[in-house]
């Protein structure tokens, strides 16, 4: 096991032969994953062959980070900027690079106070340091939008507590530490949060609206499968929007990455390459957008998440040939991969309309209010697409179903008018009799 796994759970026990021995211990389970030890179960009697357990968590870790061990590495790099570090017998130095750079201009600080982590939005940089023996674990805080001239700031955390993840919002910042306590500071600096999470914190993300995720481990790894939970609130309005809930990963995985999109879209991206967003549909419900290992044309190639845009609704992240992650120089380049639902037969023209639809609802609840009527506008016309195609297709029944998901009366009667229109009386009495129950 790596340094970062020492508390998954797993049994070493004296004496294999005592083990096979015993009829109550002989269904062992499953393998874990390359660099893993197997699970075995724990009863009382298991005591008796001096068994030692350790329980297995999900290592935390930043999104969109590098591995901390490279000297030259991104600490995060998202749809703002990116933050590198580079380390050389010299020291350590840390670079801020903006996308946009007539927003903010680059910059660079030492990193004297060895930070391990960064966050970075329009508004923020806070940078981290894990506990060591000679010193506190550290938050610091450049807040860009200060007029009073004192934009940076500085906090020590109390001794024993060590900083595990962190992120940054338009107007707070916030860290999770290994006494599962999560922490938030205004930009500013002023502490306003100190809550208690219901196990080890996995990782965090922030989106600029103000909306924070939190994900932790649930129970100790069994099986090969880690249990995560995820837990969404609204640091602004002070309110939950999901209350935690499992976060769906593939069997044998590892979560990878973390984030929410230009638009408030929570998504989460797993070491299968499988792609998932969270859908207020049946409360909280993750919908797979992506199969991102089909998209690759060698193995040893892997998709580097950075984030995901609007408008249009794509992926972005960096292509890495042959690594798991990419180098800091030459810049790497980021591309678009459109969505892709996985649905049967996506060849026909009607599962692309339906792929269409089901990512229109999964917007809908997130855009802004000014964008609603453009939304309802552009899934009516969907709609309707699929509505004519069915009654091409002489599926009338089939149209009547696309015609009661029509999200109001003008549209069902925009159906209604195209069944007439096509001389099929039958659908347009069954559209009327819709139209009748939807107006009482």
């Amino acid at each position: 096991l790596t340094p970062s796994c020492k508390k998954q759970r797993m049994c070493v026990v004296e004496g294999e032969e005592e083990w096979n021995r015993c009829d109550e211990y002989s269904n062992l389970s499953s393998a874990l994953p390359s660099g893993h030890v197997r699970d075995r179960p724990v009863t009382a009697k298991a005591f008796e062959f001096k068994e030692k357990c350790v329980e297995v968590y999900h290592p935390p870790f930043q999104p969109s980070a590098s591995p901390a061990h490279l000297q030259h590495r991104f600490l995060v790099y998202n749809l703002v900027g990116m933050v590198c570090c580079h380390s050389d017998q010299d020291g350590s130095m840390v670079e801020v690079e903006f996308h946009d750079s007539s927003v903010h201009h680059p910059f660079s600080v030492s990193n004297l106070s060895d930070y391990s982590m960064a966050a970075l939005s329009a508004q923020a940089l806070a940078l981290a340091s894990e506990r060591s023996e000679d010193s506190h674990s550290q938050l610091h805080c450049n807040n860009f939008m200060s007029w009073d001239g004192s934009k940076e700031w500085t906090v020590d955390l109390p001794s024993k507590e060590s900083i595990t993840c962190l992120a940054a919002s338009d107007g707070w910042v916030a860290v999770a530490t290994n006494r599962q306590l999560l922490r938030v500071w205004t930009v500013g600096g002023v502490q306003s949060e100190v809550l208690s999470v219901a196990g080890p914190v996995v990782a965090l993300a922030a989106s600029a609206g103000g909306l924070l995720a939190l994900v932790y481990c649930s129970k100790p790894c069994t099986q090969s499968v880690f249990s995560l939970n995820v837990w969404v609130l609204d640091l602004r309005r002070k309110k939950q929007l999901h209350a935690p809930h499992t976060l769906p990963l593939s069997p044998s995985s590892t979560l990878e990455w973390i984030g929410f999109s230009s638009c408030g879209l929570l998504i989460s991206y797993d070491s299968k390459g499988i792609v998932r967003a969270l859908s207020s549909r049946y409360q909280s419900s993750w919908i797979p957008v992506m199969n991102t290992a089909k998209q690759l044309s060698n193995k040893s190639d892997h998709y580097y998440v950075v984030g995901m845009t609007h408008e249009p609704l794509q992926l972005r992240c960096v292509l890495c040939k042959g690594l798991h992650y990419p180098p800091v120089h030459p810049k790497p380049a980021m591309l678009s991969l459109p969505l892709k639902v996985p649905l049967c037969d996506t060849h026909s023209e009607s599962a692309e309309l339906e792929e269409q639809c089901i990512l229109s609802d999964l917007v809908k609840p997130v855009v802004q209010a000014g964008q609603t009527d453009q939304t309802d506008m552009s899934r009516v016309q969907l709609l309707m697409k699929l509505f004519a195609l069915a009654c091409r297709s002489d599926r009338e029944y089939r149209s009547w179903e696309v015609a009661a998901m029509m999200p109001d009366l003008h549209s069902m009667n925009l159906a209604l008018a195209y069944a007439s229109r096509s001389q099929r009386v039958r659908l347009a009495r069954h559209i009327s009799q819709l139209i009748q129950q939807r107006s009482q």
